[in-house]
């Protein structure tokens, strides 16, 4: 039987959920079920050979090797989970002190550097927190660390509140206007030669509010929703309904840009 025929064939299977089993050609099983595919590393070698794999689809990298997110934030676990396909990463918070960015944030503000720069300096040193304390164990592993904010022509950065004053004050801002939302992700990790590597780049989208009236932004902050979050919103809540339109990954707004993200983890798992 060659190649072909055994993809073929058990790309046809059929697993305990009567979905068609994607999965099993990559990790040795069905992550539906329990069978097990007899041909799985002839069509995992056959597609690596064919670099196929642009994205981590079929192919989560928490099976091969171990993924540690430096974030607590509910909504990336969220993300990451459904990049990976399966909640088996490492949750390590990172401690480091944002406090000590506020010079570059300032830098940001008077136009002296990008925000770009900014959220990907940041990203960088969460992950490296992270990297450096060792509390993940595995010497394979592959950690991210990653920053979202908010910026206004207007106002510059805006990251969580402070306190509802804060909150309200961001909102006014916001409301009827544009505004952008950039995450920057990092990523490190050793090659199969033990390099240690250091990956970064940032995602931008635009979006749109509409008018927000005074007894909206009460509300609003009232339910707690705004505290958290950059920007004192969350796209995939109820402050959902004041997005008027969006431009780009609606995922980044969330926390993750889970498009590039899956990227680039799919190209260090090829090498």
């Amino acid at each position: 039987m060659n190649y072909d025929n055994r993809m073929n064939l058990q790309f046809a299977r059929v697993c305990s959920h009567r979905q068609f089993c994607l999965t099993a050609p990559y990790i040795g099983g069905c992550y539906f079920g329990n069978h097990t595919c007899s041909y799985n590393f002839y069509l995992r070698m056959l597609l690596r050979n064919l670099g196929m794999a642009a994205f981590t689809i079929g192919l989560p990298p928490s099976q091969l090797r171990p993924i540690v997110l430096a974030s607590q934030s509910p909504r990336r676990k969220e993300l990451l989970a459904q990049i990976l396909g399966s909640t088996s990463f490492l949750v390590i918070p990172s401690q480091f002190d944002e406090a000590t960015l506020l010079p570059l944030k300032q830098q940001s503000n008077d136009g002296e550097v990008s925000v770009e720069t900014y959220v990907i300096t940041s990203a960088s040193k969460k992950c490296e927190d992270v990297w450096k304390s060792k509390k993940y164990k595995s010497p394979n592993s592959i950690v991210i660390g990653s920053d979202t904010v908010v910026s206004l022509a207007d106002l510059g950065i805006l990251e969580k509140p402070v306190d509802h004053a804060d909150a309200a004050r961001m909102l006014t801002a916001l409301s009827g206007n544009f505004h952008d939302v950039h995450t920057g992700v990092s990523l490190r990790y050793k090659t199969s030669t033990n390099e240690e590597q250091h990956e970064s780049f940032s995602v931008s989208t635009r979006v749109k509010f509409s008018e927000l009236s005074q007894q909206d932004i009460d509300m609003y902050i009232n339910t707690g929703e705004p505290m958290d979050k950059a920007g004192s919103y969350g796209i995939q809540g109820i402050g959902g309904q004041f997005v008027e339109s969006i431009e780009g990954d609606y995922h980044n707004v969330v926390g993750l840009p889970l498009n590039a993200l899956s990227k680039a983890l799919a190209k260090i798992l090829k090498h």
